[in-house]
């Protein structure tokens, strides 16, 4: 609960049974692991499956930047720690999350929003600078998003060809 929740607010817990879920994700493939061992080589296998271990694999980013870096994670809301923008925005009549993850992914939302100068501009070109210039930024695109409502912008995102998933 150290990593949830808002910025400067109580910590939250999440909101569904993540470390469960993924251990019995984990638990899946080990007994298929297990059947396939047991179909080359005719002997079983003992399973264990760990929600401690399962708990500390999802921390992926959180636990290497501790790790190598010495970085200790505190609540960002919804943002991500080395990707701005990826959070929610609010909007005249909602919320609409936004992820640019890349510099190309970064420049198509700019031109979306009608705002081709953030691109451009040096202090929000690379996501490097973006995340050094993090409160700079979205205050400028907290801003838009408030201009229109989440649907203008959910359809506008679906119309943006490098923020398609597959």
């Amino acid at each position: 609960m150290g990593i949830t929740g808002p910025v400067d607010g109580e910590p939250v817990k999440v909101g569904v049974a993540v470390t469960d879920i993924c251990s019995g994700l984990y638990l899946y493939s080990s007994i298929l692991a297990a059947l396939y061992h047991r179909t080359k080589t005719g002997l079983g296998q003992q399973i264990d499956v760990s929600m401690f271990s399962t708990q500390l694999s999802m921390l992926a980013n959180v636990a290497s930047n501790y790790l190598n870096s010495g970085i200790i994670a505190k609540p960002l809301g919804s943002s991500h720690l080395s990707i701005v923008p990826y959070q929610a925005f609010k909007t005249s009549n909602g919320h609409v999350v936004i992820a640019a993850n890349n510099d190309t992914q970064f420049w198509d939302l700019s031109e979306a929003v009608g705002w081709p100068w953030l691109a451009s501009n040096p202090m929000f070109s690379t996501n490097e600078f973006r995340v050094e210039n993090r409160e700079e930024l979205l205050k400028h695109l907290t801003e838009r998003f408030e201009e229109d409502t989440t649907e203008y912008w959910l359809i506008l995102q679906a119309l943006i060809p490098s923020l398609q998933h597959p």
